[in-house]
Order: C-alpha cells, then sequence, then structure tokens
C-alpha cells in the first residue's frame, strides 16, 4: 500500500448531515489503513438516533449538535462547531467539509497528498523534487530555477539567461550557522550518517544544472533521514537541500544564491520585506549594491556581471537576480 507523504500531520474530515451516513461502507475502505492521518466529526440532527459498530470508523465521532436550517444561519453555527472540535486536536492541520451525500473520488494517499504544502515541513522538499522531475523530462531544459510566486526578476531574461546558461556551477546557498537557529536544529539521531559538521543551512530558492537536479531527485538515503529527524523548528527546506551539497556536491556549487536572501537579522529565518519597504531604492540596492563577485572563478564587477556578491560578508546576506518575499512559519 503506498503512504502519504505528509505525515505526521491529519486531516479532518468533518461530515455535516441530518441523520446517517448512507455511504458509510465507501468511506469505511477509503480510511482503511490510514488511522494515524485523519480524524473524523460527524455534526447530525440532536434527534437521531442509531447503533455504531466499535469497528467502525465513525464509532464515538459524533459532536454534540443544534438542529440545523439549510441556508440559515444556523449552518454556519454547525460548521464552526466542527471545526472548533477538530480544532481540539492540533495534529488536524486540514479541514475536510462533506455531506452525507459525498464520496471519495480518489483513495485516501492521493486525497491527502494532494492537500497543500507545509512551509519547511518535508512535504516542501517534496513538492521541490516533484517539480524537478517533470522538468528533468524535456531534456532540453538544463538550468532550473526556484521560484516563489513573490518572486519579480531583477534583470531582463537575456541577461538572467546568459549568466545562467555560461555558469560553470549551481546556486544553493549553504553556510555554516553556528547560532540556535543553525546548529541548534541538528537532531544528534541523524548521526553517523549526518553529523554536526556536515550540517548546513541557507536559502530553500535555488538554481541548479541538470547533473545536480537529476542527483537531487534521485536522492533518498538523506532525504528518509531528515523526513524521520528534521521537524520544528528543524525546516526541511532550509537544510536538506545546503546539507546535501555540502556533502555530497560541494565542488558543484557557487555557495551563492539567486534570490535576495538578508540573514542578517537575529531570527531564525532570512528577513521578510513587507509592502512599504519595496521601493526602488531597494531594488536597486539589491542589483547594484555590491561591487565585485566570482563567477566562473573571475572576480567580476557586479553591474557586469548582473549577479550580486556571494553571502561570503559580515551579514550573510547574497543579493540577486531574482526577488522574493517568503511567509515564515510561526516559531
Amino acid at each position: 500500500m503506498s503512504k502519504a507523504t505528509n505525515a505526521p500531520y491529519k486531516a479532518a474530515f468533518m461530515f455535516l448531515a441530518q441523520g446517517p451516513l448512507p455511504l458509510s461502507p465507501l468511506w469505511e475502505l477509503f480510511f482503511k489503513g490510514h488511522e494515524d492521518l485523519f480524524s473524523i466529526y460527524v455534526h447530525t440532527h440532536p434527534s437521531y438516533n442509531d447503533t455504531i459498530s466499535q469497528e467502525s470508523v465513525f464509532y464515538g465521532t459524533r459532536i454534540t449538535s443544534q438542529p440545523v436550517y439549510w441556508g440559515d444561519i444556523s449552518m454556519v453555527d454547525a460548521e464552526k462547531r466542527l471545526l472548533a472540535n477538530a480544532l481540539l486536536d492540533r495534529s488536524n492541520q486540514r479541514f475536510v467539509l462533506l455531506s452525507e451525500s459525498c464520496i471519495p473520488l480518489f483513495n485516501f494517499t492521493t486525497v491527502y497528498n494532494y492537500l497543500p504544502v507545509y512551509w519547511g515541513d518535508i512535504s516542501m522538499v517534496d513538492a521541490e523534487k516533484r517539480l524537478l522531475a517533470n522538468a528533468l523530462l524535456d531534456r532540453s531544459n538544463q538550468r532550473f530555477v526556484l521560484l516563489s510566486e513573490s518572486c519579480i526578476p531583477l534583470f531582463n531574461f537575456t541577461t538572467i539567461y546568459n549568466y545562467l546558461v555560461n555558469s560553470n556551477l549551481s546556486y544553493i546557498n549553504s553556510f555554516d550557522d553556528k547560532r540556535k537557529s543553525g546548529r541548534g536544529r541538528y537532531n544528534p539521531q541523524m548521526a553517523p550518517n549526518i553529523t554536526i559538521q556536515d550540517w548546513r543551512k541557507g536559502s530553500q530558492w535555488f538554481e541548479i544544472n541538470r547533473d545536480l537536479a537529476l542527483a537531487v531527485v534521485a536522492e533518498k538515503k538523506y532525504y528518509s533521514i531528515f523526513k524521520e529527524y528534521c521537524h520544528p523548528p528543524c525546516y526541511n527546506d532550509e537544510h536538506y537541500l545546503p546539507t546535501l551539497v555540502n556533502m555530497l556536491y560541494g565542488k558543484l556549487n557557487s555557495n551563492l544564491t539567486v534570490t535576495y536572501v538578508d540573514w542578517s537579522i537575529p531570527a531564525p529565518h532570512p528577513r521578510r520585506f513587507v509592502g512599504n519597504e519595496i521601493t526602488e531604492e531597494l531594488l536597486n540596492t539589491m542589483r547594484f549594491g555590491s561591487t565585485e563577485c566570482v563567477y566562473n572563478g573571475n572576480m567580476t564587477p557586479m553591474y557586469n556581471a548582473k549577479l550580486a556578491k556571494s553571502k561570503c560578508n559580515k551579514t550573510r546576506s547574497s543579493t540577486v537576480i531574482t526577488f522574493k518575499r517568503k511567509k515564515l512559519p510561526v516559531v
């Protein structure tokens, strides 16, 4: 049986019904074998009575209810009661509202894995690998750039394209952060395969060549270790790839990043820029705020190279050819 990839999070299935669940046998088959990955809550009319077998996944799932009239505010009240009960279980991270006439169109694993990615969770790495795997299907793709929905280009396409396709190296931010927000996230249970000396941190946004993309997609050994032992306050998206590349593919990496990342603030994540900070002056600082950087082994004026300097400065920030704002998880 295939397994869901986003564990240990659970999905809460909330049934809003007037009486019985006539399609419950189908739901029984749907949930079978995934008991640690879901919760069920059922809101029915308070006058409804039925006997449910203790072996059923629906046993003990009814919540305190009130009469519901379709289209009335009582419908909203019932939805809120379902949500309130589901929220009592902190492991519930996704909440699905269903009626007694709903049926699943796919198996549990497909539905569960379809639910959105969690920032910092191993599902983020899964999403990155899926993107790379699909892009690799086109043999003409030779460079692979990971971006978020809040990225914008700081130079025109020709400048960025020429810089990337002519580069000898990939661009993955990877550094040894000795603070609590760096080495402090290391789990000793990762040893001896991953030691504290191997541990690295960096921005998740990267640019890599085809050889490295193939290696990342195929890699399973260290992925499984991160999946088992890296949980908040350890964030997979900031440690898996930087650590992997540091251990196995350091010679293929420039140790630069193609997105603007400012690690200078005393916080576990990069600085986040908000609306009123996005000014022409800030963008120009990102474009031209560095004097020199290394490109294909040569020191190059930044305004000629059209890429920003390395992270190897006092603030551990690296400037950019793209710009991002990242929504940070609560720490």
